[in-house]
């Protein structure tokens, strides 16, 4: 019977440190998909930018057309700008610089209405799933 009281209590303490671990911040996980083209967006960078003050924003990379933005780095519910860039790929780098060092802005393959002019905005919600694809032509 002690060693019931014992487990009990081990039980139970697994369940306050667990609960504990929770979030209760009222973020979203967010997720979806891209493409580029008719194609998943190879590589990129999607960016939430809060339409009120107050709120943050948040953003995740793009890999082979889809991207993930978890609930500890997640959204709370509003609306948000969203901007999707992607560099291009095959643009050489420049004759006398190193791999990695600054140099010139990259060229974005991403039309300028997808970011710098982005129109886009998504309704982050507490009650569905935040799913958001985007076609870009």
């Amino acid at each position: 019977m002690k060693r019931f009281g014992v487990l009990l209590t081990a039980v139970g303490l697994l369940c306050l440190v667990g609960c504990a671990k929770k979030d209760t911040s009222g973020r979203q996980s967010i997720s979806g998909k891209v493409t580029f083209q008719g194609a998943p967006l190879d590589s990129g960078s999607i960016q939430f930018q809060a339409e009120a003050g107050g709120q943050q924003g948040s953003g995740a990379v793009i890999t082979n057309g889809e991207y993930t933005v978890p609930v500890r780095a997640g959204l709370l519910p509003g609306k948000y700008k969203v901007l999707i860039s992607a560099g291009n790929p095959g643009q050489p780098i420049p004759e006398g610089q190193a791999p990695g060092e600054s140099g010139p802005p990259v060229e974005d393959r991403i039309p300028p209405e997808f970011n710098v002019n982005s129109d886009k905005f998504v309704d982050v919600s507490a009650d569905k799933e935040n799913k958001f694809d985007f076609d870009i032509p």
